[in-house]
Formats: structure tokens, sequence, C-alpha cells
């Protein structure tokens, strides 16, 4: 089963401007090319990707992607909270949803919802340590392309790919 990712928009959004790893631009540029680079990030991993946006900005101002590309084999969405509510609370009430919440990661810089979160037993990430891991998900690609010697099939799951990396998740969670 694919790695499922929830992502909280604009806490990873607001970590990338800072470090300055999109370009400056305004809100919906932003929320474009962190849309581009976590698509991007689906299709290289084979990971369901669900990015979750607070719902205060207007409906003419959200972007809108399909959620299943048709030819792609990953799933990619995007949610935004109702009024009054926010992406912290739509992501807690996915996950409660959710049945099978083994290889669920939750990226977002809220303690109480990380809490909750690793109580509800999936994984969680701070959105520095998801840059992180995107960057190295892209460097293995990129390697994987190029070297003869031990290439890694597509096929090939995340897990086995980067087993050293999760280790560390998990032992970060069971602190």
């Amino acid at each position: 089963m694919p790695e499922h990712y929830y992502i909280d928009g604009y806490n990873l959004l607001h970590v990338l401007v800072k470090n300055k790893k999109i370009k400056h631009a305004n809100l919906e540029e932003h929320r474009n090319q962190l849309i581009h680079l976590l698509q991007e990030f689906a299709s290289i991993t084979g990971s369901r990707v669900t990015l979750v946006f607070d719902g205060n900005s207007s409906e003419n101002s959200r972007p809108f992607f399909p959620r299943k590309p048709s030819s792609a084999g990953y799933q990619f969405e995007i949610l935004f909270s109702s009024q009054g509510s926010d992406a912290d609370s739509l992501i807690e009430h996915c996950i409660y949803r959710e049945t099978n919440k083994e290889n669920i990661f939750v990226v977002s810089s809220d303690h109480a919802l990380r809490q909750v979160c690793v109580g509800m037993g999936v994984f969680v990430m701070q959105p520095e340590r998801f840059i992180k891991y995107h960057h190295q998900t892209q460097q293995s690609t990129r390697v994987s392309k190029h070297s003869f010697f031990n290439p890694l099939p597509v096929e090939t799951p995340l897990r086995e790919k980067l087993q050293d990396f999760l280790n560390s998740i998990s032992d970060c969670n069971k602190q």
C-alpha cells in the first residue's frame, strides 16, 4: 500500500518561503508552486498526497487541479477547510476516518495536531523534515536515472528505497 501524506499547506508553504525554496511571488503563485512541487513528489514516489489549506481564502482565489490525474499512477487531492474551521481540524477528521493508518504521514508544524495524530497511530513530520525528504527523493531519482549499477526501479516501494529514513522518523515518533 502506498504512503499517504496529509500536508498542512500553509505550514509547508511558510517554511518553503522562509528558506527561499520557492520564488518570491504572491500567495496564489506560492500555492501553485507548492502544488507543482507536491505533484512532482507524488509522481516520483507513487504516494497519495492530500494537500489541505485553511478555507479562509475566497472561492475565486482557490487553485483548481484534478484530484486524480488521468494518466498518472498517483493520487493528488487539494482540500480546503470549511468557513470557520481550519486545516488542522480537517486533517484530524480525515485521519480519524482512515481505516488503515499504517502508511499515513501528517506534515504539520502544529504541535497539538501532531500529538493527536501520533495518538491515532500515524507518523508525523515537521515541514522542514519533509522538505529534506523531498530533496532526497529527487536526488535518488536523478541518481537512478543516470546509474548503470543498482538502479532503483519505479515499481520498488518507497518504503524499501528509503527504509533508513523511515526508521529515523519512527524513532522520532517514539520519543
